[in-house]
């Protein structure tokens, strides 16, 4: 989980993280993650004006087409399958460290991106997972940040749908539902179409 304390594990935060997911709403560009807009005295004079400016172009319209078909995938058919947004496209992916000391869900629609995480500085047990409590928090966030927003689809979304299906994966020799050893959350695994045979 890139939000974790632990000295041992990088630390990215959680706005780094919710800015790398921007690529997938704008059709491809960088931005660079502030938390500050602007800065100004009481008489109005502003002292600092965040910048728009970004590192440009950092994904191609196929990789953002590949990335979204997945991130919808995770929500429809995975463990973000609590985020789903009423007429909205939305992409996202859960997360969970060992132990569940950190969970976290970030996702976007065409329009927004927000990042929740939730978690311990401790290293101790949260007893949380990625598609619990922090998507519910997600959920209802966007729910209100696009009440007055007329839908809009997900960049290059429908570009591979007739080309790649989603499933939950199963253990051959069982017949069960393969699951996630840390989070105990069910495995989604995302086919080819074309190099599936279908036998009548």
């Amino acid at each position: 989980m890139p939000c974790g304390s632990n000295a041992s594990s990088p630390k990215i935060s959680l706005l780094e993280l919710t800015a790398a997911f921007v690529p997938f709403a704008n059709k491809g560009y960088g931005v660079v993650p502030s938390v500050i807009e602007r800065i100004e005295t009481q008489g109005g004079r502003v002292l600092y004006q965040k910048s728009d400016s970004g590192p440009g172009r950092v994904l191609s319209p196929l990789t953002v087409s590949q990335m979204n078909d997945m991130l919808v995938a995770a929500v429809r058919n995975g463990t973000g399958h609590r985020a789903g947004l009423a007429n909205w496209e939305v992409g996202g992916k859960t997360g969970t460290s060992q132990n569940s000391r950190d969970a976290s869900f970030v996702g976007c629609t065409a329009n927004i991106v927000t990042g929740v995480w939730l978690g311990r500085d401790d290293d101790r047990s949260a007893g949380i997972y990625g598609g619990t409590l922090p998507v519910a928090i997600w959920t209802k966030i966007m729910e209100r940040a696009h009440a007055e927003m007329m839908p809009v689809e997900l960049p290059g979304y429908r570009l591979l749908q007739d080309n790649y299906y989603v499933q939950y994966a199963m253990d051959p020799s069982t017949g069960t539902p393969l699951r996630n050893a840390a989070t105990g959350e069910r495995v989604v695994q995302i086919l080819e179409r074309a190099a599936v045979e279908v036998i009548p």
